[in-house]
């Protein structure tokens, strides 16, 4: 049953219609994480090992028995600083490609010097974080938030047993004209990694588009590729600490099917990238998964070469640095980052690492059969665009079938963006990772609100017209940043901006008031594009205190318009 009622969106003043979340929803209680659990990264410049020692001792009693757990890499008496390094530089010569499409100066965060501490003792976890904060030696402290999984089939149709969709029975699929765009790719080869509930790993529909690892020996008890899991052969299992990332929900394998079922077999359905290669990493259970455990499978899919790793599961609070931290490593290797926006109907600056404003991951917004927002998805200027997500038919977990099911959510909308970073990989292996996020923007068709609008971002995405966009287009403001505050002494804002592509020749900068029906007051007229990196000046003494909306519009030489939005504070 659906509750609705009206309320105000984000800083914009729409309207929106809320309902109750379906899928992979952050839990509501603000006691939603682990007790006796923290995590905490140390400083940068110390040897974490030792300060994780020191720690532990330093506070023992109040504390108890305490076990630690390091986010990468082997346990502190195994392993080493060189060794740690030299695993990064071999990742980067494995996965070349990859490695080529992360911008140079993309942060690299020390995630070796992220941990977990296990207590004994019932000590309130918020108190032990405030202590922790204060430390010297460490950076940040959080909880090991929970994120749980929620979701049932619609209605109808009912389950299909035994039988083909056809593609013309995958409205999905229609809507982005992915069978027009099979013509130039199918996603040979490219390897997209689901964190998720875990993949049917025998379903007759995936199991010949599954990652395999060919480092790993199978089933020799022995880790092979030294990588720290033992076995690994198709993926891994977070929540268990398993080496069978096996579906017992339902929720991953549906993603899978989505972003690459096997194609012209006569069963089950067609995925958007059907010769792509699904990575199976299981970090949600049966009902939820933990901040760690979710960071994780993130480094895990980065360095088992994953190329495109999707993420269709809520957010468990506004600022999950963990999180944030894997989704970092992942982009400085190279890899696209694509994840759900969220069931709901908030606001995503609410939701981490959703509302990351750098090194960002793609963030997908629920479109209906209408075109139109649903009304359960998350909304705000964090979207990048919106993808099918109602009555979507998909693979369920059943054995040695291949049954179909229909599921709502931003979960499915995710994985059509994931097929279509996939389709983009193999028809050009060298596009930067924020190419291809910037080119599914520029590619996507206007839907709601005219231009880009917080309910679908840039528009529902259209995979064929990304593959034909003759060149990508980078339309950024790179400060400043989304959400700044700007203080009362401030009488000038310095405009930093991004453009790239030689299709671009004008921009323009504007800003308004964020509230309904304030006008567009310009900053910059049309200036022709001579230089990537121009910037401009924004006066703001006169401004009253309150939340503005700043605006990039670059133009084609097609007329084309792409837009970058960002909200700022002023005190």
């Amino acid at each position: 049953m659906h509750v609705r009622f009206m309320s105000t969106v984000g800083m914009l003043g729409l309207m929106v219609s809320l309902s109750t979340p379906s899928f992979a929803q952050a839990p509501d209680s603000a006691s939603s994480y682990e007790p006796q659990q923290v995590i905490v990264k140390f400083a940068d410049s110390i040897d974490a090992c030792s300060a994780a020692a020191d720690l532990v001792q330093e506070f023992s009693e109040l504390m108890g028995q305490t076990t630690l757990q390091p986010l990468m890499g082997k346990p502190c008496d195994v392993r080493s600083t060189q060794e740690l390094s030299a695993i990064q530089q071999e990742i980067k010569a494995r996965y070349s490609y990859r490695s080529q499409r992360a911008p140079l100066d993309a942060e690299f965060p020390k995630i070796e010097q992220v941990f977990i501490l296990s207590y004994e003792k019932v000590v309130p976890v918020e108190s032990l974080i405030d202590r922790f904060r204060q430390h010297p030696q460490i950076d940040y402290a959080q909880p090991n938030y929970i994120v749980q999984t929620s979701f049932t089939p619609t209605a109808a149709p009912a389950v299909v047993t035994h039988s083909a969709m056809s593609v013309d029975s995958l409205w999905g699929l229609q809507r982005i004209q992915a069978p027009e765009a099979w013509s130039l790719s199918q996603g040979q080869g490219v390897v997209v990694a689901v964190i998720d509930t875990g993949v049917d790993l025998k379903n007759p529909d995936l199991k010949d588009n599954l990652w395999t690892n060919v480092l790993e020996v199978p089933n020799n008890g022995i880790d092979d590729d030294r990588n720290g899991f033992i076995d690994d052969v198709q993926g891994w299992d977070f929540a268990e600490d398993s080496n069978e990332p096996m579906d017992e929900n339902g929720h991953g394998t549906h993603v899978a099917g989505i972003i690459a079922a096997v194609g012209h077999n006569a069963m089950g359905v067609v995925g958007v990238a059907p010769q792509a290669h699904i990575m199976p990493i299981k970090a949600l259970g049966v009902e939820q998964g933990t901040s760690f455990d979710l960071a994780r499978a993130m480094i895990y899919a980065t360095r088992q070469g994953a190329d495109v790793i999707n993420n269709s599961w809520g957010c468990s609070a506004a600022s999950d640095a963990v999180l944030e931290s894997s989704v970092r490593y992942a982009y400085s290797m190279g890899a696209v980052v694509v994840f759900a926006a969220g069931n709901d109907a908030q606001d995503v600056q609410a939701c981490s690492p959703q509302n990351m404003s750098t090194q960002k991951p793609i963030i997908v917004a629920a479109s209906t059969t209408e075109d139109k927002q649903a009304d359960f998805s998350n909304v705000g200027l964090h979207i990048d665009v919106a993808a099918p997500s109602e009555k979507i038919l998909s693979l369920r977990v059943d054995g040695a079938h291949a049954e179909v099911v229909s599921l709502d959510g931003t979960s499915m909308a995710a994985p059509h963006v994931a097929g279509i970073a996939a389709l983009l990989f193999a028809y050009r292996p060298t596009l930067s990772n924020e190419a291809v996020r910037q080119i599914i923007r520029a590619s996507a068709e206007d839907i709601d609100f005219p231009g880009f609008d917080p309910l679908s971002g840039a528009g529902r995405v259209n995979a064929l017209k990304a593959l034909n966009l003759s060149e990508p287009v980078q339309a950024n403001l790179v400060a400043p940043s989304m959400d700044q505050s700007i203080y009362a002494g401030q009488s000038e804002v310095v405009v930093e901006m991004q453009l790239l592509g030689y299709e671009l020749e004008h921009y323009r900068l504007s800003y308004r008031e964020a509230i309904e029906d304030s006008s567009w007051l310009p900053l910059v007229a049309d200036t022709e594009v001579v230089e990537s990196d121009p910037t401009g000046s924004w006066v703001v003494s006169g401004l009253a205190p309150g939340t503005y909306i700043l605006r990039l519009e670059a133009i084609t030489s097609t007329g084309q318009v792409l837009e970058d939005l960002i909200t700022v504070e002023r005190l």
